[in-house]
C-alpha cells in the first residue's frame, strides 16, 4: 500500500477499515456507519 510522504490520514484509516469490513461480508453502508461511530479525530495507532 502506498501512502503520501506526510503519512496516512484519518480518512485513509477510515476507508481502510470500511474496506476490511466489506471484505469480511458487511454491506458498505453498514460498514461506513460502524466506522463512523467509533472514529475519533485524535486517535492514532500508538495508543
Amino acid at each position: 500500500m502506498l501512502t503520501s510522504p506526510a503519512g496516512p490520514t484519518a480518512d485513509d484509516a477510515e476507508q481502510e477499515a470500511v474496506a476490511a469490513l466489506v471484505a469480511l461480508g458487511y454491506k458498505p453502508q453498514e460498514a461506513s456507519r460502524m466506522v463512523s461511530k467509533i472514529a475519533r479525530p485524535d486517535a492514532n495507532s500508538e495508543r
